[in-house]
């Protein structure tokens, strides 16, 4: 999961941190307003920061919301 989130390659990503599953992206937009993007597309996430997204996926994820899960992101950060 890690290695997909660290191969979004965005310019307007500053840096990926975590530990395990839990997972912050330092961005250089407002991040609240990309969690609202994401919420509106399906993909939970918050923003404890005004410039990190917080991902905490559940212990069962699988691949496939792993994949849509990025590919939203993708979208939304770009």
């Amino acid at each position: 999961f890690v290695e997909k989130i660290k191969s979004l390659n965005s310019k307007n990503v500053k840096e990926i941190r975590g530990k395990g599953l839990m997972i912050g992206i330092e961005v250089k937009a407002n991040a609240k307003e990309i969690v609202k993007k994401c919420n509106e597309k399906g993909l939970l996430i918050n923003s404890p920061e005004e410039k990190v997204l917080r991902l905490l996926p559940p212990l069962i994820i699988n691949k496939k919301i792993i994949d849509d899960s990025i590919k939203i992101l993708r979208k939304t950060i770009n």
